[in-house]
């Protein structure tokens, strides 16, 4: 995938009969972990600061290509979220466009009768803000607890600086190499 200079922070993806313009990019990078208690410790030490706690959950609809989720917050507010990025251990970009919108129960069922539900992912997300960089704490029903990194790029922000700071935060977070999961949590349960 080419990239555009960083300027613009804006990723072409090319297949033969498509073409989308990705509004924004982070670098995320996803663990099994257990100790938030050392979690929220860690954010403390990185002058970071706790948002809030919600209960989300994500509908997963089928696609020719990306990822397209309807993602309902404590049973209200809807985002549909449509990304794409590599499925790899470790530090990954992530390309990605988001749609607020104000009825998510009837877009799930028109998006479900069109395109069909893959699954369902349901979580309780506690989430920390250090710099741009989101911090989740998850509790995935069926599957345990995870910690996500998500390090929001712009036009001043350098990828490879950012990909740094998460390898970083494995060290200072005490994520071992093991732990580190390549995929959504979808394709977790999916599996």
């Amino acid at each position: 995938m080419p990239v555009m200079p960083n300027t613009f922070r804006f990723i072409l993806l090319f297949t033969k009969k498509f073409l989308y313009l990705f509004p924004m990019q982070n670098i995320e990078l996803k663990a099994r972990y257990g100790d938030f208690d050392r979690a929220r410790q860690c954010v403390q030490q990185e002058g970071g600061r706790k948002i809030g706690t919600m209960h989300q959950r994500d509908v997963y609809f089928y696609v020719p290509r990306g990822r397209l989720k309807l993602r309902i917050i404590d049973g209200a507010e809807g985002q549909l979220i449509f990304y794409h990025r590599e499925d790899q251990v470790g530090p990954r970009r992530s390309d990605f466009d988001i749609a607020p919108c104000d009825n998510p129960a009837q877009l799930e069922r028109v998006l479900g009768v069109a395109l069909g539900v893959r699954l369902t992912v349901v979580k309780q997300r506690e989430l920390h803000l250090i710099d741009n960089v989101r911090v989740h704490l998850d509790e995935v029903e069926g599957l345990g607890r995870f910690l996500e990194f998500e390090a929001v790029l712009d036009a001043q922000r350098d990828t490879a600086a950012e990909q740094r700071k998460l390898q970083r935060y494995l060290e200072l977070f005490g994520i071992a190499e093991t732990d580190l999961v390549p995929v959504s949590y979808a394709d977790l349960l999916g599996a």
